[in-house]
């Protein structure tokens, strides 16, 4: 798998979340990142195949890009993340 695999970095990613997540909210927050990552895909896909046609496959491929990326950078802006 190499140096960094998959869950070596889901532990990383869930001790960020630990450490800025309040307790009380953990459970909900948790959630919804899963229900988010485990619809993600056919939801994606479904978008995908409706802009396809329309947009054509640059396009599609670049809003797919910035679907995957945007979130990234907007979470790298919350100075609670940016500390840990």
């Amino acid at each position: 798998m190499g140096f960094f695999d998959r869950r070596s970095l889901t532990i990383w990613a869930q001790t960020l979340r630990m450490a800025i997540i309040p307790p009380a909210l953990r459970g909900r927050v948790f959630a919804l990142i899963r229900m988010s990552i485990q619809a993600g895909g056919p939801l994606g896909g479904a978008v995908a195949g409706f802009l396809l046609p329309l947009l054509g496959m640059g396009a599609t491929i670049l809003l797919s890009a910035a679907a995957i990326g945007l979130p990234g950078f907007a979470a790298s802006r919350l100075r609670p993340l940016r500390r840990a």
